[in-house]
């Protein structure tokens, strides 16, 4: 009986620590991923796929331009603002993308990359200090 208990105790602690490892785990999975970091801007992606569908993400200060290379084909991105008010929709039919910072004022913004052969879309979240 004594042994019992202890084996069942010894299950119960490892249970409990491994459920609290997927926790933890999935807390970290679910942050944010920055595709660029800079002190004037930051660009984030909520998750992997999005993270893989940038192959490159650049902010060139100099020119201002901010540059993103994709995966696939990209037919149009819509830019909101915070709240949800559209302010552009640009169309692009490229991979290659370059968008100048002065188009966004200091705040924080959604873009939305459409691809041109799908339905399937990316989304971005900016934020220019």
């Amino acid at each position: 009986m004594q042994k019992s208990l202890s084996i069942l105790s010894t299950l119960s602690i490892f249970l409990t620590i491994t459920l609290f490892g997927f926790t933890v785990s999935d807390n970290v999975n679910s942050e944010k991923k920055k595709i660029i970091n800079h002190s004037e801007l930051t660009v984030t992606v909520d998750n992997d796929e999005g993270f893989n569908f940038f192959e490159e993400a650049i902010y060139e200060p100099v020119k201002g331009d901010i540059i993103f290379k994709t995966t696939e084909k990209v037919e149009q991105i819509t830019v909101l603002q915070k709240n949800e008010k559209l302010v552009y929709v640009l169309p692009v039919k490229t991979k290659k993308i370059i968008i100048g910072k002065s188009l966004f004022e200091k705040g924080e913004y959604d873009l939305l990359f459409s691809l041109a052969h799908s339905k399937k879309s990316y989304n971005t979240k900016i934020k220019v200090f």
